[in-house]
């Protein structure tokens, strides 16, 4: 099929992909059926009710969204209350990566989540930590040994146009005989600035 103009179509259902390759000369109309095939699996619901296995998730997405919703309705309500009207938010979070990683799934998407507050201008301060695991058990890690990609974060961060605060949280403290406690600060912030450099290069127009 080398140098040849070819369409792909997908019929997707909820137990089967079906797949076909289809010719097409160079008006784009078919002219001949390359390959095809189908996959099946089982049904992403529970065999008793039929219900969706992802309805749990779904319900539980939902009511933290409606919760974050009332809470930032709340801190409007606070700041006209004191009169500082609500054009610039002056009520926000301060943002952990570790809380919500600590969290996992159960807690939300830490990047989707960190995306919609920046883009609302909620988030004042974060703090930029890793760690081992979700709960029930987790240990704090160097940035760089935990389950998340910290880039990813970071990514999040300038693509969205975040431009409060930012630093490092809970690092490795390390022993007077390896330069202590500043050591472990510029270490963490050193990696941290790293990251951040290489997001703002990748959505340098250079960069494309």
């Amino acid at each position: 099929m080398k140098n040849t103009l070819y369409g792909i179509g997908l019929d997707i259902g909820v137990a089967s992909v079906g797949w076909a390759v289809v010719g097409l000369n160079g008006t784009g109309e078919p002219v001949g059926l390359h390959r095809l095939g189908v996959r099946i699996f089982d049904k992403a619901e529970q065999p008793k009710t039929g219900e969706s296995l992802a309805a749990p998730r779904r319900m539980a997405r939902g009511m933290r969204r409606r919760l974050r919703r009332k809470a930032l309705r709340r801190a409007d309500e606070i700041q006209q209350e004191l009169g500082l009207g609500t054009d610039e938010h002056y009520l926000g979070i301060k943002f952990c990566c570790g809380c919500w990683l600590e969290g996992g799934e159960k807690f939300g998407n830490v990047l989707t989540d960190l995306a919609d507050f920046v883009q609302q201008k909620r988030v004042h301060i974060v703090h930029f930590r890793n760690v081992s695991s979700p709960l029930p058990y987790f240990e704090e890690t160097l940035l760089e040994d935990g389950y998340m990609d910290m880039y990813k974060i970071m990514d999040v961060l300038v693509k969205n146009g975040y431009d409060g605060t930012i630093y490092v949280d809970h690092v490795l403290r390390y022993d007077e005989q390896t330069g202590g406690e500043k050591t472990s600060f510029a270490y963490a912030t050193g990696y941290m600035k790293g990251l951040m450099a290489a997001a703002y290069h990748q959505q340098a127009p250079s960069a494309a």
